[in-house]
């Protein structure tokens, strides 16, 4: 279980990001700290892909 979690860690965050913003978005009244959060969430979400997917396909 732990070698699933760590080979599919950036999946399964990603995941778990689109379910917050979709419970954001049925919500729909959020306050600034809550949309701070979740922009930077997605920001942080975007930068584990750049410095984990690309190099890997530069590589080859």
């Amino acid at each position: 279980m732990i070698k699933f979690i760590r080979y599919y860690s950036l999946e399964i965050y990603s995941v778990i990001l689109i379910l917050f913003l979709l419970i954001a978005a049925i919500m729909g009244n959020l306050s600034f700290v809550q949309k701070a959060a979740l922009i930077y969430t997605v920001l942080f979400l975007l930068h584990e892909w750049e410095e984990m997917k690309y190099p890997e396909a530069l590589q080859n």
